[in-house]
């Protein structure tokens, strides 16, 4: 037996949607600091030839195609094995193109992401990384993504036709990773904002924008503080991820009603 609903009975997002929004950005935010990690680790030992390979979890190698080649390089993020990452469980590879080097300035990394999974969430999509300065690449930089999907069993799919996010480093500049290490990156700190639109699995048009920058710590596995608006008809609403303690207890606002729900 099978059964369907016409456009007009789709029942206005209610707090299950707004929770999927909720878990869909941390999720992304996750999914930049893997590869910002990734990027810091590579780059700042990569003298521009042949393939450096950094044995953690996840493995990163970043190599050209042969010692003589110029740009592009191969960006791998390897956790195809499945591990942990900063209280993550993280499983797939990602291979990323960078255009040139970052001492260039302003390099564009992208590529496919294809069943990546970040604990219960599986990343599908196209990614497009902008670097910042020939100073400081990591220090401002972006993330465009692409008919961009995050799935889990326990809640619902969504799908962004586009999602845009600007990150810039607030803390932990002075410290890199030739001086001190992969320790190094632990002080860093960033606010994000974010703006993008997309549909739920239920057929449910969406939007939405950063209201308060988000922070993300490098030290915290939550985003600590920061409000997203929700815009999605009579289901509008916002995500508020608190006030700068790092704890998983987010509050949701649809309507008029609030909720507190808890970050995985």
């Amino acid at each position: 037996m099978t059964s369907c609903r016409k456009k007009g009975d789709i029942t206005p997002p209610d707090f299950d949607f707004h929770a999927s929004q909720m878990n869909a950005q941390q999720v992304v935010s996750t999914l930049q600091d893997i590869v910002y990690e990734a990027m810091a680790l590579s780059g700042d030992v990569y003298d521009g030839n042949g393939t450096v390979t950094i044995g953690q979890c996840p493995e990163i190698t970043l190599s050209k195609a042969d010692s003589s080649s110029t740009y592009p390089a191969k960006l791998v993020i390897d956790a195809s094995s499945g591990c942990l990452w900063r209280g993550h469980t993280v499983s797939g590879t990602i291979t990323l193109t960078l255009d040139k080097a970052l001492t260039s300035g302003n390099a564009t990394l992208s590529g496919n992401v294809s069943q990546f999974k970040i604990d219960q969430a599986t990343l599908n999509g196209q990614l497009t990384f902008q670097m910042g300065s020939a100073q400081k690449p990591f220090a401002n930089c972006s993330v465009a993504c692409t008919n961009f999907s995050v799935s889990a069993q326990d809640y619902e799919t969504l799908t962004f036709s586009s999602l845009s996010a600007a990150r810039t480093q607030t803390e932990g500049d002075a410290t890199t990773v030739k001086t001190g290490g992969k320790a190094a990156l632990e002080d860093d700190v960033f606010t994000i904002t974010v703006s993008g639109e997309g549909q739920s699995a239920d057929g449910i048009n969406f939007g939405i924008s950063t209201d308060t920058p988000l922070t993300r710590s490098m030290d915290c596995r939550w985003i600590a503080l920061g409000k997203i608006t929700i815009e999605a008809g009579p289901g509008n609403g916002y995500i508020d991820f608190g006030t700068g303690a790092c704890d998983n207890q987010v509050t949701i606002k649809v309507g008029g009603e609030e909720k507190t729900v808890m970050l995985r």
